[in-house]
């Protein structure tokens, strides 16, 4: 199979994947085939990859999760008074929001100790494509129930931000309309609060964004690992849509 015959319509589902992920990065590794030495070795180079952002998201999530994020301090409001408890309400819904990180984060830790486990002192490179092929098929298994944790609290995380986003739209559609000193420290508090939070969960979005990506390309080695992992690649489409939201409050 020559460059040109990966494509988006081709009606092999590997060669479309392949295509969806830029087919340049790993093609002359999938020209050589499954069972060439360089296919081995990329697939080796993908799965350590994959592991190390799963740690860097790790340590973003513990970082958040350790109180990190700070939606909005309290000392940027304390010369107001009436504005107080607009200020306690939209400090509370941040908190909500941040609050569902803790699940997904929980799921994300999980699906990594998996995955090390069953990768545990595994040389791919030197391993023929059958038995490349036992290892995913053994592999698929022992993800499957972390994937679906992922999928749950990327869901889960989602739906929260979704309704939080509405009541924060609204608190600042309302104080927008209101005059007086305190309301307008009180809403420009607020927005930067909402910015200091965009910056730190942009961090955060990316270093999630890289397990999407090695996600992706894992699903290249085995149809029933492709399988095992499309929960948690949902999972995580799901969190990285609850961070778009999140970071849009910066721009009320």
């Amino acid at each position: 199979m020559g460059a040109s015959e990966i494509r988006a319509d081709h009606p092999d589902q590997e060669v479309r994947l392949i295509d969806e992920l830029n087919y340049k990065n790993i093609e002359d590794a999938y020209l050589a085939g499954y069972d060439s030495a360089l296919w081995r070795t990329r697939m080796q180079e993908i799965t350590a990859g994959l592991r190390a952002a799963l740690q860097s998201a790790e340590d973003q999530l513990a970082a958040a999760g350790a109180g990190n994020i700070d939606p909005a301090a309290p000392g940027a409001v304390a010369n107001t008074t009436g504005a107080d408890a607009d200020m306690a309400e939209f400090m509370r819904l941040m908190q909500e929001a941040t609050d569902g990180l803790e699940s997904f984060s929980t799921a994300i830790v999980r699906f990594g100790e998996e995955l090390t486990e069953g990768l545990d002192q595994v040389d791919l490179a030197s391993m023929s494509a059958a038995q490349q092929n036992a290892l995913f098929i053994r592999l698929a298994r022992q993800l499957k129930e972390p994937s679906d944790e992922v999928e749950r609290g990327g869901g889960g995380l989602l739906a929260t931000v979704l309704d939080t986003d509405a009541q924060v739209r609204a608190m600042f559609q309302e104080m927008a309309d209101l005059t007086g000193e305190e309301v307008r420290e009180a809403l420009q508090a607020m927005r930067d609060g909402s910015a200091d939070l965009a910056a730190t969960l942009s961090d955060l979005d990316n270093q999630v964004g890289q397990v999407f990506e090695g996600l992706k390309l894992m699903a290249l080695m085995n149809a029933t690992l492709r399988r095992s992992v499309r929960p948690a690649t949902q999972g995580i489409g799901s969190f990285r849509t609850a961070m778009s939201i999140m970071r849009a409050w910066a721009t009320l």
